[in-house]
């Protein structure tokens, strides 16, 4: 397989939020999976349609991290942040990417 990925992604199980619907208030739970600054896998329980642009939130953090969708495949998204992460370390902590 070809990689395409600018930076490596750490393998997580990080607990998230995505704000698909910027009119709702409503967020849909996902699963945070291969991690980085810029970019990560999102995996929800279902199927969901997610449009070009919305808001992710990591673990209980109040702060949204603006993602556009790379790509999509029934339950499992790929996205890229609008802004790097500045608080990447604070996710991962020392080798500690359960997020549980």
């Amino acid at each position: 397989m070809v990689e395409h990925r600018k930076t490596i992604r750490a393998q997580t199980h990080l607990d998230g939020r995505a704000a698909l619907d910027r009119a709702s208030p409503d967020m849909q739970p996902c699963l945070v999976r291969n991690l980085s600054p810029i970019g990560a896998c999102l995996e929800f329980c279902s199927e969901v349609t997610v449009p070009d642009s919305f808001d992710l939130y990591l673990g209980e953090s109040p702060r949204a991290h603006r993602a556009r969708r790379v790509w999509h495949r029934a339950n499992e998204v790929g996205i890229s942040f609008v802004k790097a992460r500045e608080n990447a370390p604070e996710v991962l902590h020392d080798g500690d990417v359960s997020g549980r």
